[in-house]
């Protein structure tokens, strides 16, 4: 085949795959984008726009605006509206993190978060004030059970009915770091402890910006933890049932929105002309407010919602065992199972009956073992009536993968997150003073075999200088980087090149 045909060839199949996915997109959600996105000017500045809520009947934009590359900063966040292609002030308190989240009693009140530091931790608390000009008044609390979000980074979304609260944030349940969350409005006007949306959306990296379409079915987010274009790509997914828990496999949202950078924050309204999202390419700032086109077919079928009610299953007795994960031996050890409203120590191993069961994390500290931290969801405990939790023996000579810590591409700054591996292998050292390891860093083949070299051998450092601030002896670690030379995995794909891209740790003595 000549080089011109070959060409040809692969411009063909370009475009068959992204007019199969635009054609899916199109068909599934009942959504159309067309056209360029163009920047709002009335919006944007040389800060970061986020976190962006359409009126529903004036179509007027309430957005937040910081200083910082996302939410989270010392400087704090504030709550904007544009209207009449004028952006104002609406609330600001100081250093605290303030997001809209969604309008309710009929479009007369704004909810929002409030996110600070406050005795060593980040807390979040949910917020709703009525709209008055360009004031917010009468700021009171939403109560929504056993919430907690342990980050510093939030954001939500409420449904058109105002029946569903969507939310990114770090529960007990969490898959990875921030994970997306649905709270129901119960017939008694509370709102119902957040339930983890499960595997089929969220990843062991972050979820971000959910927003709910009219139909409430239809869901739009944001990820770094799917192959994408860029840092954040937006998704949509299809929920298949009333248990919140069965959703369709996430499509990209195509080149027609996500770029290179992070795009955020995608949101339209049920009529509307335009969709709105944030994105960080060519911005004036870090993140930029642009729309697009859109034709939705989702009018009027937000008023044939019903909010279903999940019958409880019957009574079924649950056993969690701890096993040796090379002997495959039962062992006895104390666990700690953590939900979104309590946290209990057990003995494995453990069992307990009970009419419903939902999202718990589990972790364990046993000498002589690497500190593990799962997660056990409810399709976990629906499905089976045993789970065994693999724990891996520290022996002298074995190799502990240290799984998800990750680093930006290129770099030896790790992304959000990885700590909590980390702090598993801090657990591990300080449960055990003569455990002594040798941390050894990997990078895929792709590049100069050299930089790549040098770039493991600066990540090594990156974790050893973790571990000392942790109050790790220095002369308990050692390692180096080994460039591409020990993969695990084929380089012929970035989905499993991406698996050479490791860091992991050698047990020398205990």
């Amino acid at each position: 085949m000549g080089v011109g045909i070959k060409i040809i060839f692969r411009i063909w199949l370009v475009f068959i795959l992204l007019f199969n996915t635009y054609f899916l997109f199109a068909q599934q959600s009942a959504v159309m984008l067309y056209g360029n996105s163009e920047k709002v000017s009335s919006v944007n500045s040389k800060f970061d726009e986020g976190n962006l809520v359409l009126h529903p009947t004036s179509g007027s934009l309430f957005f937040s605006r910081s200083n910082s590359t996302m939410v989270g900063n010392k400087n704090g966040a504030d709550i904007w509206r544009q209207q009449a292609d004028t952006a104002f002030l609406l609330r600001t308190e100081g250093s605290n993190i303030q997001l809209p989240i969604g309008i309710v009693n009929r479009g007369e009140s704004l909810v929002y978060s409030e996110v600070y530091f406050e005795i060593g931790r980040y807390k979040t608390v949910l917020m709703m004030a009525e709209i008055s000009g360009q004031q917010l008044k009468n700021a009171r609390p939403l109560e929504v059970k056993y919430f907690n979000n342990k980050s510093s980074y939030f954001a939500g979304n409420i449904s058109v009915d105002s029946q569903h609260l969507l939310m990114s944030m770090e529960g007990n349940s969490t898959m990875g770091v921030e994970d997306l969350y649905v709270s129901h409005l119960r017939p008694d006007g509370l709102w119902s402890p957040p339930m983890n949306l499960g595997y089929g959306i969220n990843t062991s990296a972050q979820e971000y910006s959910p927003f709910l379409a009219a139909d409430n079915k239809t869901l739009f987010f944001a990820s770094n933890g799917r192959d994408g274009l860029g840092s954040f790509d937006l998704f949509y997914t299809l929920r298949l049932d009333d248990t919140w828990q069965k959703w369709s496999e996430p499509v990209n949202l195509g080149p027609s929105v996500n770029t290179l950078g992070a795009d955020l924050s995608f949101s339209f309204l049920p009529e509307g002309t335009y969709s709105y999202y944030v994105s960080s390419t060519n911005s004036d700032g870090y993140g930029d407010v642009r729309r697009i086109k859109i034709t939705a077919d989702l009018e009027n079928l937000s008023d044939s919602v019903v909010i279903s009610t999940v019958m409880p299953v019957l009574q079924k007795q649950k056993v969690i065992v701890l096993i040796d994960a090379e002997t495959n031996a039962v062992q006895q050890g104390s666990v700690t199972l953590n939900t979104d409203s309590s946290s209990i120590s057990v003995s494995s191993p453990y069992s307990w009956s009970s009419e419903t069961f939902g999202d718990l994390e589990l972790s364990v500290n046993m000498e002589g073992y690497m500190a593990e931290l799962k997660l056990i969801t409810q399709s976990d405990l629906l499905s089976s009536d045993t789970i065994k939790i693999a724990i891996r023996p520290l022996k002298v000579g074995n190799t502990l993968q240290l799984d998800n810590v990750l680093f930006v591409k290129g770099t030896a700054n790790m992304i959000e997150g990885s700590n909590g591996s980390l702090d598993l292998l801090v657990s591990a050292l300080k449960n055990a003073p003569n455990l002594k390891i040798a941390l050894k860093g990997h990078t895929d083949n792709q590049g100069n075999a050299a930089l790549n070299l040098a770039l493991s051998n600066e990540r090594v450092q990156k974790v050893r200088e973790y571990l000392v601030l942790a109050g790790i002896e220095e002369v308990r670690l050692s390692g180096k980087g080994y460039g591409g030379r020990q993969p695990i995995a084929s380089n012929s794909s970035e989905s499993t090149r991406k698996l050479n891209r490791r860091v992991e740790f050698v047990v020398i003595s205990n």
